[in-house]
């Protein structure tokens, strides 16, 4: 009898095991649908959002309202915010037409694209320093994607109640990268290698800008 005894608890014990778990797991969903409907996924509402997308501009809405219309600073947030958006055209006529012509107007609109394309989150002006009556430079830090900053400059030159770029510092590495890439393709077109024609034009474009100042 012992056996048989024991077998019917076991099966007694089994199945008041699995009724209890099946009431545990009811309740269980209940009380999980509860927390769910009690504790929605986190949002930040959508003007938030594009506060945050807002702040992460290469140029805000707000540095364009705070610069006056006709200085420096301005001009400056301008050519900024036509990289940004890729408005290309509108970027380059912030050059001199000397300054596109001794560049090569096609090349230094590679040049932007390769400007619009490095690390920089946001210029931010830290002063702008008058060289002579119609030239201003406009010193800045460039912050990378690490987070640092790195302090640079941009010279200004006004002409016509216009202000145009006379010299932009960042501009070296992106016209050198352009002139080594249009020279690649050039010359050794789809390999992995730079060539050495390539890479020795765009150390000799590095000073293509200063070269181009020259009268």
């Amino acid at each position: 009898m012992m056996p048989y005894l024991t077998t019917n608890s076991a099966l007694a014990t089994m199945a008041a095991f699995a009724a209890a778990v099946m009431i545990a797991s009811c309740g269980g969903g209940s009380d999980g649908a509860g927390a769910a409907a009690t504790t929605p996924e986190r949002r930040l509402p959508l003007e938030a959002e594009e506060r945050r997308l807002e702040e992460r501009r290469l140029v805000s809405s707000r540095d364009l309202r705070e610069a006056r219309r006709g200085s420096v600073q301005r001009a400056f947030y301008d050519y900024w915010s036509a990289l940004e958006n890729e408005e290309w055209s509108v970027a380059l006529d912030y050059f001199p037409s000397e300054t596109q012509r001794r560049l090569k107007r096609d090349t230094l609109v590679a040049a932007l694209r390769v400007e619009a394309q490095t690390p920089l989150v946001k210029p931010l002006i830290r002063g702008v320093r008058p060289a002579r009556a119609d030239q201003t430079s406009v010193r800045f830090f460039v912050r990378r994607s690490t987070g640092e900053l790195r302090p640079t400059s941009m010279s200004w030159r006004l002409r016509g109640g216009r202000w145009y770029i006379a010299y932009s510092s960042t501009l070296d590495d992106s016209y050198s990268t352009a002139v080594q890439q249009e020279v690649q393709a050039n010359s050794a077109p789809g390999s992995s290698r730079v060539s050495d024609r390539a890479r020795q034009a765009g150390v000799r474009a590095l000073r293509a800008q200063a070269a181009a100042l020259q009268p």
